[in-house]
């Protein structure tokens, strides 16, 4: 639906600030994922699959403190609080924040090329704006 689509959209820019439709993608390793969830219960599994989405959305680190984990987990609080240490217990905790070390490494990847992208459409628009200059046009 795309009014969805665009209010997931709209959120995702309040919360990062940095939101592109082309970051809509990551790469998976499901061998990987499953080794790490092997351990976890159902409920625990598929809270740590909606928490390994939201750390796309926050840059592969969020925060531990003051985030609202039963909504991220679509569970109740109660429930939440019932498998917290097992599903935080299957991440890499720094600091305070959740981190995905492969995932800051994508992004800063996919930043990079977006970086190279704009400065080559930069330098092709300013050969294009010189060659259309009066006098230009054979050059």
């Amino acid at each position: 639906c795309r009014s969805h689509r665009r209010n997931r959209q709209e959120a995702q820019v309040t919360r990062t600030g940095r939101f592109s439709p082309t970051l809509g993608w990551f790469r998976l390793d499901p061998h990987r994922q499953a080794r790490r969830v092997a351990a976890l219960t159902v409920k625990a599994r598929g809270a740590f699959t909606l928490i390994y989405y939201e750390l796309w959305t926050w840059r592969g680190r969020l925060k531990i403190e003051g985030t609202d984990w039963p909504s991220i987990t679509r569970m109740t609080p109660r429930a939440w609080k019932a498998i917290e240490a097992e599903v935080l217990s299957a991440f890499e905790i720094t600091d305070g924040y959740i981190l995905e070390p492969e995932m800051i490494d994508q992004l800063a990847f996919i930043d990079s090329q977006a970086a190279q992208k704009r400065e080559a459409g930069l330098r092709s628009g300013v050969a294009r704006a010189l060659k259309s200059l009066p006098g230009q046009q054979n050059r």
